[in-house]
């Protein structure tokens, strides 16, 4: 932990500098390197929560460098890394500093075709939402909920087993990336991913393969409209009582949305549809047994995912106010489970320099959680948060 104190003090006086110097490192004869990140910090009060705390929202430092091998042809790669600043400096696992991979991938790109990544990299599915104008209380593809995964969600054991956490819907390890040039307006893009550490010591849930295709249109006149379908597969339940166990449980989700900006790009609309589906999961319930958990599920679950979102753009550097209306509907396999939230916000971007900018934001929103499981606490509750991002 000792030898990333010096990374993490490079973070804080690029942060703080806002100078142009951490954007651009090098750039000669084809050769380019470039150093970038986001220090993101946010308050929240709720109505079940009085206490304000100050909490680190997501910050990260990268490093990107590309190579021209040909007019045409180039070699490329990026490493980043996350952290939560507001950690302390302990011996404490639990509340010590620390700073973890994102995205470490290398690549070739083409100027007539495309790119193609092959590392720990980003999966496509993620760039359909189009109803989440927000920050922390929109959007309704992925989430941590009764809903949430079975697959990929391990944090890993201290004796050395278990591959750590991997959402199949944001950035996979041992991923291969394809991503096509526009044409008329389309791409394309998919991933396929294999499985990350040993055999030996990988456990129930942990990805052994997972996939992801979209396609992507811009329109001229203001329209865009996303597509996409991604699935993970995990390592078999191994608990004696599970109805799955020997089985290997199943995520995946289909995914459309679409914007549209009316002329000027004054106003936006954005729609958002999903499927969300869960196999074998290793929490299922035998039949006829009672819930032993609040994300206790009867047994191969579907929930459609709902979410609409406006937003007044007051400049066209992303300034404005937004509104937002998302549902997390479960079938009868998940108890009924749903969510419905309300948010309204607004937020205002300010250039510090040629190359970094400052975000500020103040988002409020209504949650209503509520299931058939006698073992959920239905929740309704106000929530308000204000934050920034600074972005170099």
């Amino acid at each position: 932990m000792k030898s990333l104190k010096p990374l993490a003090a490079l973070v804080g006086l690029l942060v703080l500098s806002g100078s142009a110097n951490a954007v651009n490192v090098y750039n000669d004869k084809g050769t380019r390197f470039d150093v970038n990140g986001q220090f993101r910090l946010k308050t929240q009060v709720t109505s079940q929560n009085h206490e304000m705390k100050m909490n680190d929202d997501g910050s990260r430092i990268g490093f990107f460098g590309s190579h021209e091998l040909t007019n045409d042809i180039k070699v490329f790669g990026k490493l980043e890394w996350g952290s939560d600043t507001q950690k302390t400096n302990s011996d404490n696992p639990k509340s010590n500093f620390e700073m973890y991979n994102r995205v470490g991938y290398v690549g070739f790109s083409h100027r007539d075709y495309g790119q193609i990544q092959f590392g720990r990299t980003y999966i496509p599915i993620d760039w359909v939402k189009k109803s989440s104008y927000g920050y922390g209380n929109t959007g309704v593809f992925y989430f941590s909920d009764v809903l949430g995964r079975s697959v990929g969600y391990h944090n890993g054991y201290a004796d050395g087993k278990g591959v750590g956490k991997n959402n199949f819907m944001t950035r996979l390890p041992q991923t291969i990336f394809l991503e096509t040039n526009r044409y008329e307006g389309f791409k394309l893009a998919g991933t396929v991913t294999g499985k990350t550490g040993e055999d030996g010591r990988r456990v129930a849930g942990d990805i052994t393969r997972a996939y992801s295709i979209v396609g992507f249109y811009k329109s001229t006149f203001g329209l865009e409209f996303d597509a996409g379908y991604s699935s993970a597969t995990g390592e078999a339940t191994t608990s004696k009582n599970s109805p799955n166990k020997g089985k290997n449980p199943e995520n995946s989700i289909l995914a459309f949305g679409a914007e549209y900006f009316f002329p000027g790009r004054e106003f936006s609309i954005g729609l958002d549809y999903g499927q969300s589906r869960g196999k074998n999961n290793g929490f299922a319930l035998d039949k006829n047994q009672a819930p032993t958990s609040w994300s206790s599920v009867k047994g191969d679950w579907k929930a459609d995912l709902y979410g609409v979102g406006v937003k007044w753009h007051w400049d066209r550097i992303e300034s404005g106010m937004y509104a937002g209306y998302y549902l997390r509907d479960g079938d009868a396999n998940t108890f009924n489970y749903k969510k419905e939230t309300y948010t309204v916000g607004v937020d205002k971007r300010f250039a510090v320099s040629k190359y970094n900018n400052l975000r500020l934001f103040a988002e409020m929103a209504y949650d209503d959680a509520r299931s058939e499981n006698p073992k959920y606490e239905d929740k309704k509750q106000y929530i308000f948060e204000t934050g920034m991002r600074l972005y170099f």
